[in-house]
């Protein structure tokens, strides 16, 4: 998974930090955990984390918690900080100084059948993804995704925290599984995406519009031809995400509900060591 991969967390570290890196192995069990460290703090990077383990019985897996919760000690740990991925499910295992679900992240059921997906729809959406003309590419071209991408967070008056520079882009298409596509309209190229795409729950990241064709409405086709491409590929989800903000009615995340109802909380947990 590509939250979980250290060129990945690398991208987010300032110069004072460094990748935190815990691991047991039991048998043919396992407990690790992956994250930035600042001073006595460690966190998980921009996206989603948490403990990875195959662990199932409580007993031991109690133990395994308690043994990373002594190394944290002996490493002068203070403060954890997690952002869950909602297909994560060790968070509801595990005792937490704070635990918070502030909201709700749109998931889409890539088991169902192309057609099955369709019946979810709002009848607008299908109408939209009826219409011809439309061509969706996979791409590297990262001038123009960026051009695109900050343009529509101009738009949005986007928090600075969603700017990166360029060999942030070059990085991340480098790692495996990170895949870039554009859609086109009659070579009029409306939107480009970056999804991942590496593991059993597919995910998008980041996306762009050229606002002169908004109207032609290019990131219908981009999800749907990116859950077809999921789906063929074995995935059984499809992670949106949420909105910019955590209000029910967040103009992102109700475009993203027209794709899914399915929805999962985002949990965000701390932990102190000391």
């Amino acid at each position: 998974m590509v939250y979980f991969d250290n060129k990945y967390i690398e991208l987010y570290m300032e110069p004072q930090e460094s990748i935190f890196y815990y691991q047991l192995k039991i048998e043919d069990k396992y407990f690790k955990h992956m994250c930035v460290r600042n001073g006595n703090n460690i966190y998980t990077p921009y996206g989603y984390g948490g403990y990875q383990t195959n662990i199932k019985d409580p007993k031991t897996f109690y133990q395994a918690l308690m043994q990373y919760e002594d190394y944290c000690r002996s490493m002068d740990v203070e403060l954890e900080t997690i952002k869950w991925h909602p297909y994560n499910t060790v968070v509801k295992q595990c005792l937490f100084d704070t635990i918070k679900s502030d909201r709700k992240l749109v998931c889409v059921d890539l088991t169902m059948t192309k057609e099955q997906r369709w019946d979810t729809y709002a009848a607008n959406t299908r109408n939209i993804l009826r219409k011809d003309g439309y061509t969706v590419e996979r791409t590297d071209d990262i001038d123009t995704f960026i051009k695109m991408y900050e343009n529509t967070m101009d738009r949005h008056k986007t928090s600075k925290f969603y700017y990166f520079k360029r060999d942030y882009y070059e990085k991340l298409m480098a790692i495996d599984g990170v895949e870039m596509y554009s859609v086109f309209h009659d070579c009029k190229l409306l939107t480009m995406g970056i999804f991942f795409l590496s593991s059993e729950t597919a995910s998008y990241h980041l996306s762009g519009s050229n606002l002169k064709y908004r109207n032609l409405n290019g990131n219908y086709y981009l999800l749907e031809t990116l859950f077809d491409i999921a789906q063929s590929r074995g995935k059984t989800n499809f992670l949106l995400g949420g909105g910019t903000t955590n209000e029910r009615f967040d103009s992102l995340l109700l475009f993203k509900q027209k794709f899914s109802k399915n929805t999962r909380d985002y949990y965000k947990t701390e932990m102190r060591f000391v």
